[in-house]
């Protein structure tokens, strides 16, 4: 059979009208074998050319055919550099030859400065502040529902590493359930990368629904919310000291509290929760290109830290807890938590009393003290400075004092002393201002109500624009959304609350066990999440987690910690414990504790199992008094930053 071989050879020309005409030849077998030949050593050609220039490349950047190139000559005391900018220098340097070469054939040859490829950045980060990069990482709303598409945005503030190596990134969250990340960032991560090392870059983020990412919204306007957190502050709760509301108006007030919530935010409320918030900072920990997730969470920040390294148990880096709640009784009824979390409460007023009295008597003797003139007042009647404190309660609920101020705060009672007293608790560094404030008021040669209006003014004005805000957020309401999403749903029988709140009041606080009680009672009528997590807590971590747990912290006991520790079991978890009062570690400084924390971030060195850490200062220890490795600096901006994690986690705002 003849068989005619044919190539088809497509070639352009150029019409009259400029545009190319395409043709389609068919050549004989011969006439292609010759243009394949003609093809073939054209290439030979080529390849033969660019052997030599290879061969010219070699020799033109220095290196040679005849052997091993020679090693440099010795140096000595060379500063270290980055290798990557040495590289840099290097290929800017001007070669005429080479120059040349890499006109003539660029396809062979790289630029001399290549443009290194740009990296993904799914936050968008942008300077802010001046030392910070603020950003937002879009996730889905429902984790569990791979066909919805609808998005929310998480809002993030990182702080760079101060120190090289760089280790990756420490996220953090300064508790509530409800507060800022972002925020807390901008105020505290400085501080936090120096306690750490400075070889992290620090992140703080505004868990979904909170602050800035798309915040649950329950009223139609920033003013309607301020005016409800307004009266929400005037009624208080059912029962405690001079509150003017029943439980039956305080009931209908809950359940108006989570409608409004519902009709505002709909189609978002169900998918607040933590294990959602968990499932985010995956997403972002898997954005930032790390294989591990850092993690330092204070107070509730805990219950998001341990639920998180048992959803995704093989993640998990250096993670601290610091002031841990039970994560048992965080995700049960309102009555478990509250009696797990005020186990140390009154226990924290005493020792409040205690540290007066010893400064008193240490001044008096001439020691380094700055006193405490409160501890002048005890009386046989009441022979305590914590007595003192419990009676002005009672003696501001049988005769308030009015003032003319003109302060948030418009007159004293037995609620206000209360409330004053134990948000003290949470900040040990508060302790001298409270004691003074007392003192002007119930000595009898001044009888000055002014300094412990101006204290609870403090806790009510540190935020611009709290009374008359601009913008909306969720505020308050962010505890509710996610405290209501956690826990288990709590029966709506008013006979059960108030019998629940006067157990809180007589057997676990009386100070505030009846607010902390009732507070999370409109969890009664919230709707259920798609998602919650309640353990189990025993998972196998790829590292273990440090426990942190104060000897007298006033919401969150060193008993939590060693449940959770227990649960956790010895392979996944270590305890460190501070012999110290407040709320978490930073309340009180210890340099023990400090450098336990940086052996843990920077080298992954864990305490031994048992260590117990002294702080370095006593609350009425003279301000100036150099004690320990952080100077007295460092020590305010501590106290600065615990004094913003306490108000985190203050649940009656």
């Amino acid at each position: 059979m003849d068989l005619k071989v044919s190539t088809s050879v497509t070639t352009s020309t150029t019409t009259a009208g400029g545009r190319d005409a395409v043709r389609h030849l068919v050549l004989p077998a011969a006439a292609a074998a010759s243009a394949a030949g003609l093809r073939a050593r054209r290439i030979a050609g080529t390849l033969a050319l660019a052997i030599v220039a290879a061969s010219l490349l070699v020799l033109l950047q220095g290196g040679g055919f005849g052997g091993p190139t020679p090693a440099p000559a010795a140096t000595t005391n060379v500063p270290a550099t980055d290798n990557t900018n040495s590289a840099t220098a290097a290929s800017s340097a001007s070669n005429p030859i080479l120059d040349w070469l890499r006109k003539r054939f660029p396809g062979w040859f790289p630029p001399r400065n290549p443009e290194p490829s740009p990296k993904p950045d799914p936050f968008g980060w942008k300077k802010c502040n001046d030392v910070f990069f603020c950003g937002s990482i879009p996730v889905p709303l429902d984790h569990l529902n791979a066909s919805d598409s609808r998005r929310i945005s998480i809002a993030v503030v990182k702080f760079p590493a101060q120190a090289k190596p760089r280790l990756g990134t420490i996220f953090i969250n300064p508790g509530g359930p409800g507060g800022s990340g972002a925020g807390f960032a901008k105020r505290a991560a400085p501080l936090i990368s120096l306690l750490t090392g400075g070889h992290h870059d620090i992140l703080g983020f505004d868990p979904r629904g909170i602050g800035a990412s798309n915040s649950v919204i329950c009223y139609p306007s920033a003013s309607a919310h301020a005016a409800a957190d307004i009266a929400a502050q005037t009624y208080s709760v059912p029962g405690f000291h001079d509150s003017p509301i029943s439980f039956p108006a305080f009931g209908a007030l809950s359940q108006s509290a989570a409608a409004a919530c519902q009709t505002h935010s709909p189609s978002l409320l169900p998918y607040i929760s933590t294990a959602y918030t968990n499932r985010d900072m995956d997403l972002m920990r898997a954005a930032l290109g790390e294989d591990k997730l850092n993690y330092w969470g204070f107070s509730y920040g805990t219950f998001l830290g341990i639920s998180y390294v048992n959803l995704f148990p093989d993640r998990v880096g250096a993670v601290i807890l610091d002031g841990v709640t039970d994560p048992t009784t965080y995700t049960g009824t309102s009555d478990a938590w509250t009696r797990t979390s005020l186990t140390d409460t009154e226990g924290v007023l005493d020792g409040l009393g205690r540290e007066c009295e010893a400064a008193a008597a240490a001044a008096t003797a001439g020691a380094a003290s700055r006193g405490c003139a409160l501890a002048k007042l005890v009386s046989p009647s009441r022979p305590t400075v914590a007595a003192l404190l419990r009676g002005a309660q009672d003696d501001l609920d049988a005769a308030p004092v009015a003032l003319s101020t003109g302060s948030v705060v418009p007159f004293l009672s037995g609620l206000h002393a209360a409330d004053a007293i134990f948000s003290a608790l949470y900040s040990p560094a508060k302790w001298p201002l409270l004691a003074d404030a007392f003192h002007a008021l119930l000595d009898p040669s001044q009888r000055d109500a002014v300094p412990l209006a101006r204290f609870l003014g403090a806790q009510a004005e540190d935020d611009v624009g709290a009374y008359c805000p601009a913008t909306d957020d969720s505020g308050s309401n962010g505890f509710l959304a996610v405290k209501c999403a956690d826990g288990v749903r709590d029966s709506t029988d008013l006979a059960q609350w108030e019998e629940e709140a006067k157990r809180a009041e007589t057997e676990y606080s009386p100070l505030y066990g009846r607010p902390w009680s009732l507070v999370t009672r409109p969890c009664a009528f919230w709707p259920r999440p798609v998602e919650r997590f309640a353990g189990p807590w025993n998972n196998t971590l790829s590292n273990k987690v440090l426990l942190i747990g104060n000897t007298l912290d006033p919401v969150t006991p060193l008993a939590s910690a060693q449940v959770a520790a227990s649960l956790m079991t010895d392979a996944n978890s270590v305890l460190l414990t501070q012999r110290a009062y407040g709320h978490c570690s930073i309340a009180q400084v210890s340099s023990c504790t400090v450098k336990a924390v940086q052996d843990y971030f920077v080298r992954g060195a864990l305490p031994e199992p048992g260590t117990v850490c002294e702080a370095d200062r006593a609350p009425f220890d003279a301000p100036d008094e150099a004690v320990g490795v952080l100077s007295s600096e460092v020590r305010a901006q501590v106290e600065e930053v615990a004094a913003l994690v306490a108000k985190a986690n203050r649940v009656w705002k």
